[in-house]
């Protein structure tokens, strides 16, 4: 039973942006325990002590209140699709989004590299080109590799005459067009690196697109030409 929160608590930070995940899985916790906690067991004891001779099993009692509470949210759930369907055809037919393609992301992987690491240095920065030729838009979603216990996107821009450095949801990759990660700019950040990153070692790391799926690219360490 406890299992639920937190599978219900990541579903919600996987489809929540990052700035509202606080918030929703705040109000998430509130219903569960002033509604699912509070009522819950409650409406047990109510049951049992109801005079129902077929309600006096605690078992079936329970088994009652799981059914009371699983068909409003299977309702709430069904409404939910459906005005998602409703509001995808609808945005789709004021020209608003465009519908879901048939034809395959292609996607090319350039120029992937890696900087070097001091002895001692946790982190690394990757660098890589990231070309689509396809008709249609991708996202990159995730980065991993064996070397790193994570691997974030970090954009780097100027602000008020200061470099800053933030990292980035998703990475955006219009049809037709490249995407270009490099130095003092957008890059990849292994933190947590296994050992150092050493000159003229190759290291697997994998991509993973919304669209065009999963691809595992191996990184060349150098310095930067």
């Amino acid at each position: 039973m406890a299992a639920t929160f937190g599978v219900a608590s990541l579903a919600f930070v996987e489809v929540t942006p990052a700035q509202l995940r606080g918030q929703v899985v705040a109000i998430y916790l509130l219903f569960a325990n002033l509604l699912g906690l509070m009522l819950g067991p409650t409406a047990v004891g109510v049951f049992t002590d109801s005079g129902v001779p077929l309600l006096a099993p605690v078992g079936h009692a329970l088994a009652l209140v799981m059914v009371l509470a699983g068909l409003p949210g299977l309702w709430w759930l069904w409404r939910a699709l459906k005005q998602r369907r409703v509001l995808q055809a609808a945005l789709i037919a004021a020209g608003l989004v465009a519908a879901a393609p048939s034809a395959p992301v292609t996607l090319e992987i350039h120029e992937a590299w890696l900087r070097p690491s001091p002895p001692g240095v946790p982190v690394g920065a990757g660098y890589l080109t990231i070309v689509n030729r396809g008709a249609v838009s991708d996202e990159l979603l995730k980065v991993a590799t064996p070397r790193a216990s994570m691997v974030q996107v970090h954009e780097t821009r100027l602000e008020q005459g200061v470099m800053r450095m933030r990292e980035l949801e998703r990475l955006a990759i219009a049809p037709q067009s490249r995407v270009v990660l490099a130095p003092n700019g957008t890059h990849l950040m292994l933190m947590g690196l296994t050992e150092p990153l050493r000159v003229g070692e190759t290291v697997p790391i994998t991509l993973r697109f919304a669209r065009g799926g999963e691809r595992t690219v191996l990184f060349e360490v150098r310095e930067p030409r």
